[in-house]
């Protein structure tokens, strides 16, 4: 690993991923990242004397072990909305959670890199600034777009990176390391519209109520299709709605892992019929033998208008700021502007084209469409490269033929002699940490130690400074 500015000793940086299901934390050079826990946390409010006088006060649990375990009074809450951190104390609860239980480190000996969205606002980039230095006292810090670096982990400086995750699939054409704004397409067809789905499905169809596995006491076995037998515990709490609707959407995301599929081709169902099932018995006991069921939820990812039982769950977003259109109100006078293309060549060639109003918050159309979309928006001299650099991460794409289903679907929107190429990353972590794996090999590179925002010139220009220094 590469020295960091610290008087040139060997200290990894420390590198976070704040993802909308999951948090992703580790140190620079490592291959994947270190702790990885829910972003969803508990709050509990406490009483408290102070100075004679009663008042509350928060407290927070964070951790699988932690927010499973059910307690009288606790409120499940996630901080993250549309991808960006929508309240700061739970935020910075989150930062401390990996500092001090999961990577052990001081915050003080080392630098922090911030894996942060392609539609990050400036406000949200300046805030994540202030913490970092005056709450943790990094002695340096930097942001990156996940799709950069998501790119740069597949060895790519440019490429189209498609990323379906918990809230949004997001395409993001990146070139020589920058994201190509006008292009960026995002929608919340993804891995809470699938839960979504199954969640309708198994309460209309089955009549089924998700019961977490800690809520029984015994249960009897049944047979196939029959209604569950089981024994709640006498002992259990008197738990918030919040903590069992996360409690219920948890058993269906593990029921969609296990058993859901992507058919290679559009959906018909007199082929699927023919395909053997696939058994699965929840908590409670109730089991069945599921079949095409595993294909027409997962079809939404290609067809929402089609095979969505519930309509996506649109929450009003404007469109990303372009933080470098804003890079000449912010620059800073006293200082000469990085030639980044002699630091970094490979990623930091030229500063791509951007637009001011980028048509960001496209809705319920397939992922196939969003590439379309996506490419078609961007300089028609770098179709071509595009086309022939798509990666795909994100955990939706673990779907056993999701990405075959993706190449033949792109053939037959993909204009005619266009040569096209879908790069995955060899194993199931790379693909679900791209984003962090980048980042970690991003910022252990020798030659991106100059680009980092120390203390000092945080104190000297304020949280301003990562408009011009983090692209």
């Amino acid at each position: 690993m590469s020295g960091s500015i610290l008087g040139g000793d060997e200290t990894g940086a420390v590198v976070l991923d704040i993802g909308s299901h999951l948090v992703k934390a580790g140190i620079a050079g490592e291959d994947t990242p270190k702790f990885v826990f829910p972003t969803t946390m508990g709050v509990d409010e406490v009483e408290y004397e102070d100075a004679g006088e009663k008042r509350m006060r928060k407290i927070y649990s964070l951790g699988s072990n932690k927010i499973n375990f059910p307690k009288e009074g606790r409120e499940l809450v996630n901080p993250v909305r549309n991808g960006l951190v929508d309240d700061w104390d739970l935020g910075e609860a989150i930062i401390s959670h990996c500092y001090n239980a999961g990577l052990q480190v001081e915050s003080s000996d080392r630098p922090m890199m911030v894996v942060e969205p392609a539609w990050n606002t400036i406000h949200q980039r300046e805030k994540m600034a202030e913490i970092a230095f005056e709450k943790f006292n990094t002695p340096a810090f930097y942001l990156v777009k996940s799709p950069v670096v998501s790119s740069f982990a597949n060895g790519r400086g440019t490429s189209l990176v498609v990323d379906s995750g918990a809230e949004f699939t997001t395409v993001a054409p990146v070139y020589d390391g920058f994201v190509l704004t006008q292009g960026l397409r995002r929608s919340k067809v993804a891995g809470n519209y699938i839960t979504d789905q199954f969640e309708h499905l198994l309460a209309q169809d089955y009549q089924l109520d998700m019961v977490p596995a800690n809520m029984i006491s015994s249960k009897n076995a049944v047979g196939e299709g029959e209604t569950p037998k089981w024994e709640k515990k006498p002992s259990y709490p008197n738990v918030s709605e919040s903590y069992m609707n996360f409690m219920r959407r948890d058993v269906i995301r593990d029921f969609q892992i296990s058993i859901c599929r992507v058919s290679d081709e559009p959906y018909n169902e007199s082929i699927l019929k023919g395909i053997p099932t696939t058994l699965y018995e929840f908590p409670d006991g109730f089991n069945r033998c599921w079949g095409i069921e595993r294909y027409s939820v997962t079809e939404g990812l290609f067809n929402p208008q089609d095979f969505s039982r519930v309509p996506v769950n649109d929450d009003p977003a404007e469109p990303p700021k372009s933080d470098l259109e804003k890079m000449a109100e912010k620059r800073l006078p006293a200082e000469k502007p990085k030639r980044y293309m002699d630091l970094a060549p490979a990623l930091f060639a030229r500063q791509a084209p951007t637009s001011t109003d980028p048509s960001l918050a496209t809705q319920s159309i397939g992922v196939h469409h969003l590439i379309s979309e996506a490419i078609t928006s961007c300089d028609v001299d770098v179709h071509a490269t595009l086309w022939s650099n798509i990666v795909v991460c994100g955990g939706n794409t673990l779907f056993p033929g999701y990405t075959e289903r993706l190449s033949n679907a792109i053939k037959r929107i993909a204009p005619p002699g266009t040569r096209y190429k879908i790069t995955t990353a060899p194993t199931n972590q790379e693909r679900m940490f791209s984003a962090w794996i980048g980042g970690s090999i991003y910022s252990s590179l020798g030659s991106f130690q100059q680009l980092w925002v120390s203390k000092k010139e945080y104190e000297e220009h304020g949280s301003g400074i990562v408009a011009t220094r983090c692209p």
